[in-house]
């Protein structure tokens, strides 16, 4: 993305890169950040030595990445329990809910097979480790302390923070999680606005059902019955109205961040609002590539439109080809 380049490459990010924080870091790179990660710190967090080398394998990839094989953790606990689960991806300090996920088909995910004690460390020290004092886009799949994790950053830090993302439960899978609901009513506030939310789920389906009507092929479940709604996938944008203060770094990365995520309109309010908060001419320059990428949205609109136009009149022309009589 050359628009990425162009911005992340002037003098305001040499001596103030991003800061990217990921917890749950087992996935690798988070697919938003490949663009902006050489010109960024990145700081990830995850106690779960299976996945972990795949943060390690990528870390050329950032200006500077700092991994922490811990748990993040909102106080100073120094170590704790952490229940490995069948699927690295449900490991978590907090147990599972084994009798509310006996009613779930992929409740087999979060079966424990051991609990090792892990060390832990508290974000902010973290950051001073990393020798950072902000955060620019945070990222948490800590299964079950999503919120409290943000939280412990601490009013100032949390309020600058220019994207926030979390994937917090809706069904009942750990014992004392923060839940998807929690998550909503806390950022009601002027300061974020929730620019996407996917909901994930899974049948509500036991797993014995499930082996018992269709064997071990239990996913063909899925293509034939509707999923419930489990989990979400949420991402918070700064809507730049609160106190900040943010200067004109903060609202370069702002419209790459909004760019970045295709909220293209929002991306075009933050240049108007930032000429007048930070001026410089830049800000024209970036208006422009806005609505430049908007037109080439529309432009690939119309085409996919035409193209899906054509592919259902030929198979409307087919059907009556196919016609008794005809």
């Amino acid at each position: 993305m050359d628009f990425i380049d162009r911005v992340l490459s002037r003098p305001e990010f040499a001596a103030e890169p991003p800061v990217l924080v990921e917890i749950g870091a087992s996935g690798g790179t988070h697919a938003a950040w490949r663009a902006l990660a050489r010109y960024s710190i990145g700081i990830a967090f995850d106690p779960d030595s299976r996945q972990m080398q795949v943060v390690h394998d990528e870390s050329s990839g950032y200006r500077k990445l700092h991994i922490f094989p811990a748990a993040a953790v909102p106080d100073e606990t120094a170590e704790a329990d952490f229940h490995l689960t069948r699927s690295p991806y449900c490991s978590s300090l907090l147990r599972p809910d084994g009798a509310a996920l006996a009613d779930w088909d992929f409740a087999r995910l979060f079966d424990v097979e051991r609990s090792v004690r892990v060390p832990c460390i508290n974000i902010l020290k973290a950051l001073r480790e990393a020798g950072v004092t902000r955060v620019d886009w945070f990222k948490t799949d800590s299964q079950g302390t999503d919120l409290r994790l943000f939280q412990s950053l601490g009013e100032a830090l949390c309020l600058r923070a220019l994207a926030v993302e979390f994937e917090p439960g809706i069904i009942d899978a750990y014992e004392g999680e923060d839940k998807l609901s929690t998550v909503l009513a806390t950022m009601d506030r002027s300061e974020f606005w929730l620019s996407d939310l996917k909901l994930r789920g899974t049948l509500r389906m036991s797993p014995e059902d499930a082996v018992r009507l269709a064997g071990q092929e239990t996913t063909r479940l899925s293509a034939v019955l509707p999923a419930a709604p489990g989990w979400g996938e949420m991402r918070y944008l700064n809507t730049f109205r609160g106190a900040g203060p943010f200067s004109k770094r903060d609202w370069l990365l702002g419209w790459v961040i909004a760019c970045v995520n295709d909220q293209f309109g929002f991306a075009l309010d933050l240049c108007r609002r930032a000429a007048l908060a930070a001026p410089d001419p830049i800000f024209r320059t970036l208006t422009a590539d806005t609505e430049s990428m908007i037109h080439e949205k529309l432009r690939s609109g119309r085409t996919a439109a035409l193209v899906r136009g054509s592919i259902r009149g030929v198979r409307s022309f087919g059907r009556w080809l196919l016609k008794p009589g005809k």
